[in-house]
């Protein structure tokens, strides 16, 4: 294959080359092989193994820029690397690199999460969905959800939540702000053993001047 148009882009070169063929290439391929145009590709040693080295680094890039703008699992970053259209072998490789680098870790990214979402009184219902969006594997996480979210931890959180609600109920009724609690905890994903003792709780702690 004769090169017989380059077109450069930010990092990469695009080898436009004869029998309509288009190879992209990494910047440090690109000067390392002196590619010119009318350079032929099948002159060069050891040519296919070189690329396929080659789109498992651009794979690798790809995966760090997009690991420097937010935390992601293995699952979601194979995804987005799925959508630039990277070959499936060369995904693998990127990945298998990244997380013996530790630049990947869904324990560690499961375990900040938790902590997080701990920190905003979410219930253990809300948090294995955040788990499960970020496509991170239930068995990576599940004892420590358990240790985390236990029924006195969950009870608590469950409080601090009743806590701001009952403000906006000051003009109502004991057994209405019951209702209410209830139905705000059960939304949010509490059980219903913390549902009630956390109302009960709340609502024996505060005082109340019935309405008629």
């Amino acid at each position: 294959m004769i090169i017989e148009k380059i077109v450069k882009t930010k990092n990469r070169y695009h080898l436009f080359c004869s029998e309509n063929n288009e190879i992209t290439v990494t910047e440090d391929l690109f000067y390392l092989l002196n590619l010119t145009v009318g350079k032929d590709l099948a002159m060069i040693d050891n040519w296919n193994e070189k690329l396929e080295e080659d789109r498992v680094k651009q794979c690798f890039q790809s995966a760090i820029q997009k690991l420097n703008y937010s935390m992601l699992s293995e699952m979601q970053l194979k995804r987005k690397l799925e959508k630039e259209n990277f070959d499936i072998s060369h995904i693998k490789q990127a990945l298998l690199r990244l997380k013996e680098l530790n630049f990947i870790n869904d324990k560690l990214l499961s375990e900040e999460l938790i902590r997080s979402a701990e920190k905003q009184n979410l219930s253990k219902k809300q948090i294995e969905s955040k788990l499960l969006q970020k496509g991170i594997q239930e068995s990576i996480w599940k004892e420590q959800l358990e240790q985390e979210t236990s029924e006195e931890g969950e009870i608590e959180k469950a409080c601090a939540f009743c806590c701001k609600k009952i403000k906006k109920y000051r003009n109502k009724t004991k057994e209405e702000i019951r209702k209410k609690l209830y139905y705000s905890l059960n939304y949010k994903g509490f059980s219903y053993s913390v549902s009630n003792k956390a109302v009960s709780k709340i609502l024996d702690e505060t005082i109340f001047e019935e309405n008629s």
